[in-house]
Formats: structure tokens, sequence, C-alpha cells
């Protein structure tokens, strides 16, 4: 088999378990790879081994408990969250996560993979530092440690986005990494938690998950392991007798801390996660500025250098006192240096599936008007649909239905 495709088998192995993937498929797959390629590695054939019966499920995590690997990853942070097992009722169960501190703390032990995902090559840490240093957010950050030595300060980014895992059932998935390296996704996010939509409890569930993801983060900003959970419980003999054995030494032995950066995910999970007043749903549409649906003078479709709503523009400032009048506080804004403007929203979602659109739109009117089909009327775009579909099957796309001026139209 051509290395080529041995490659594309071993990705697909890699990414089932994230796509959905049963245990069943996972095993047939390994099998494949197997029979198929020379030099495979023996934790492949191993899995590809396993008894075929009905605990593939039980064999498979064994699995995983035996790799090499599996060391590297700290153990799983188990705490009560409120869960709904039918959409009514409310319970507890025991949930997981893998804290950002403590998966810090491992990977520092093993120096290449540390460098690798978290400080990059020397001289890295400084540079981005360097590259931040004008902006007010850093320049007013509280954190001593960032301001005294920046070469030990990785700057990390929290993504969340939804996920579909299991069927139809959609899933929060929460995930951080060090915004210093320039890593494919696969590689460059590391996994906080996952829950699934259907068994949240609103404005408990995923709060929670939240209250933990803080508690870590300011944890790996001090640089130290804490002495107390996520709710102030101090650890002890008998509660987390491992983390209480650490409580108080450095994460890293190089001196190394993670400073939160930024905050990156769709414009869905920022209003969710940020309990945003001012959003798309709205009649004022963004909470950074007053952009407005209708107002003309606050109409959001002003991207002019001097519109208008470039002057409403608030200050990070404004946005944590306007909090502060909230009886209930969302759980991100209290992570050490936070800023409303390190909020970004994912080029994809605000490029291919925002601006895009339109501009394609805009571009498809303009072109017909001009006559580039023949015709200026409906007939040009019907001649416009005949030269996509095509360009589309020349380029093994799959085109849209025939263009409808009215859905075109904003």
């Amino acid at each position: 088999m051509e290395s080529a495709e041995k490659w594309d088998l071993e990705m697909e192995l890699l990414c089932l378990p994230a796509t959905g993937g049963t245990c069943a498929q996972m095993q047939r797959l390994s099998s494949r790879i197997a029979a198929a390629c020379d030099d495979v590695p023996a934790h492949v054939r191993e899995l590809a081994n396993l008894p075929n019966s009905t605990r593939r499920e039980r064999d498979l995590h064994r699995w995983v408990g035996r790799q090499p690997w599996r060391s590297l990853l700290p153990d799983a942070y188990n705490f009560p969250i409120p869960y709904t097992p039918d959409g009514i009722r409310e319970t507890l169960a025991e949930h997981s996560a893998f804290l950002p501190h403590e998966m810090m703390a491992s990977l520092s032990l093993i120096p290449e993979l540390f460098e690798e995902l978290l400080i990059g090559p020397h001289g890295t840490l400084t540079s981005f530092w360097q590259k931040t240093a004008e902006t007010r957010w850093y320049q007013q950050h509280p954190l001593p440690e960032l301001h005294r030595d920046p070469a030990l300060c990785v700057p990390i980014g929290l993504h969340g986005d939804d996920a579909g895992v299991f069927g139809a059932q959609k899933m929060l998935v929460l995930t951080w990494g060090s915004v210093a390296r320039e890593l494919l996704t696969l590689d460059g996010r590391l996994l906080f938690s996952v829950v699934t939509y259907a068994h949240v409890v609103p404005g408990k569930t995923i709060e929670t998950l939240y209250k933990i993801l803080v508690w870590s983060l300011n944890s790996m900003a001090e640089g130290c392991w804490p002495s107390v959970d996520h709710l102030g419980q101090h650890f002890s003999a008998t509660h987390h007798p491992r983390r209480f054995s650490k409580a108080g030494l450095p994460l890293c032995l190089s001196g190394h801390r993670g400073v939160w950066s930024e905050l990156r995910g769709d414009w869905k999970w920022q209003v969710e996660a940020l309990d945003f007043d001012q959003w798309y749903g709205r009649s004022f549409i963004c909470h950074l500025c007053r952009a407005h649906q209708k107002i003309p003078r606050l109409v959001y479709t002003q991207f002019r250098r001097n519109a208008h709503i470039r002057r409403t523009r608030v200050s990070s400032a404004a946005f944590r006192d306007w909090y502060m009048d909230r009886l209930v506080r969302p759980e991100l804004s209290r992570i050490v240096g936070f800023d409303i403007w390190r909020c970004w929203a994912d080029a994809m979602q605000c490029l291919d599936l925002g601006i895009y659109q339109s501009v394609a739109a805009s571009c498809l009117f303009d072109l017909v008007a001009e006559g580039v089909w023949g015709a200026t009327n409906e007939t040009g775009f019907v001649l416009a649909h005949v030269d996509y579909k095509v360009w589309c099957r020349v380029n093994g796309h799959l085109p849209c239905p025939r263009f409808d001026k009215s859905k075109l139209l904003p």
C-alpha cells in the first residue's frame, strides 16, 4: 500500500471517535490497516484483534488504558453536575473534565510535546507578547508576571462550538490551546469537556462547567497547583488526595504559566456563554456598539470608516461595569485579564456563512445587470445558474438550486 493511502487510513482511524464512529467501526478499520500495511504499530494490531463480542466498548476503554500515551493525560477531574435525563426531571450526575492547568503540568514533563503544543521554539512567546504590547489589554493586564517575564507566559485561547457526536444529538465541545502556536485544529485544540444539550439543565449545567474552567485557568495564571477545588473546598487526604499532595507547588518546573489571551467561537456560543443582551436576534444587534436593525443612523450595514456607529463602541471597562449591575455575572467574565475585545467570532463563521453570502449575491446582481450572460432580466439569472452548474460539475461540487432573487435580496 502506498504511503499516502496508509496515512489516509491512519488519519481516518484517529478521527473516527471524534466523528461519531462506533467501537465496531474502529475495530474493522484497524483490521484493514493491519492487513494492508507494513510496519503497523503494535497498539493498532492489538486494537484489530480485540474480541468480536458485545463488550466492544468496555474492551476499547481497557485498550486505551493500556496505551503508553495514556500516561501523558492527567487524571480526569470528576464532579457532580445538574442533569436532566428526560428534559423534565432534574438530578445530579457525575461528569468529567481535563483541567487545563493539570494538562499543562503534564505536558511540561515531556519537553518535545510542551514545545510543540504550547511554548514553541525559543523566542516564540516573547515575539507573541511583543506584538500585543501596544494594546490597552496588555498594558492594563492585572497579572504582574506577564509584564515582568512574558517569555514564561503561554497565551491561552478558548474555543467553544456545537458538534454532532451521537447521531442527531448536539453537544457543546469546549477546548483550549496556545495561540502562540499555529497548528492544525486536531493538534492545537486540547479538550476540556463535552456536554450533551439534551441533558442540560438551563442556567445550571453548562454554568458549572464554566465555573470549573475559570478556576482552572486562573490557577494556570498563578502558575501553582491550587489548594482548593472549584467550590472553594480545601483539598485534603480524603478529598482529592493526589491534588492535595501537590497544592502550592509550581505547575511547571520551568516556571511557565498560562495567561488567557482570547476567546473564539461562533456568535451563538458567545451569546449563550456571555449572556449578551444585544445580539443578532434583537433590535440592537451588537454587544460592542449600538448597531441597530432599523434605525437609519445606527443601521448595522454601515461599513464606512467614518460611520456613526463606530463612535458608539463600548470600552472593555464599560462592558465590565454593565455586568456589575447584573444579578448573575457570566462565569467566563471572571477569568483573570478577561477583555470583551479579546472575544472574537470564528473567521469561518463570519466570512463563509455571513459576509461571503452577501458579497456573492451582490456580485451576481451586478453581473446580470451588466449583461454578462446576454440578458439583464430573469433570463440572465437562469443563464448564470446554467454556467454555475457546469462549473460545479467540472470541479466536483454539488450545485445549489436555481437562483431565487427573493432569497438573494436582503
